[in-house]
């Protein structure tokens, strides 16, 4: 009986450590559909990156002009600077920036139309952000 139990592990252990060809196939498949889904992930995370500097950027540009008074071009330069400092190359990651101005007597309306950059040629992707702010002024 004791005999016959030895017989029986060394069997099993064949079997149980016999994986080698199925774990490699799983890998071989597996890893890279995970580096496509990290991919897909990280491009997602750079695309809504870029989409709240948009809305920074367009808030910042609206309130220097209803709240500080300053004209649309005055504005425009302020903000620009800021996206892209001179000491560095660029900083910002919209490409293509344009600004459109809608300026009335009450209220300011700023539309911010730029591209986000992907990660692969090609894959970048169109966004408008705009906002509306009220003029301030003093009222007797």
């Amino acid at each position: 009986m004791i005999g016959h139990g030895l017989a029986d592990r060394g069997s099993l252990s064949k079997c149980v450590g016999d994986r080698g060809a199925a774990s490699s196939l799983s890998m071989v498949l597996l890893t890279p559909m995970f580096v496509v889904i990290s991919m897909l992930a990280f491009q997602a995370a750079m695309w809504s990156h870029a989409r709240t500097e948009a809305r920074v950027r367009v808030r910042d540009f609206t309130g220097l002009i209803a709240r500080s008074g300053l004209s649309p071009a005055e504005a425009e330069t302020q903000v620009r600077a800021a996206m892209n400092p001179p000491s560095t190359d660029t900083n910002s990651l919209l490409r293509e920036i344009s600004f459109e101005v809608e300026d009335r007597s009450d209220v300011v309306r700023v539309t911010l139309r730029a591209r986000a950059p992907g990660i692969l040629r090609a894959t970048s992707v169109p966004m408008e952000v705009s906002t509306v702010m009220w003029r301030e002024r003093w009222q007797p």
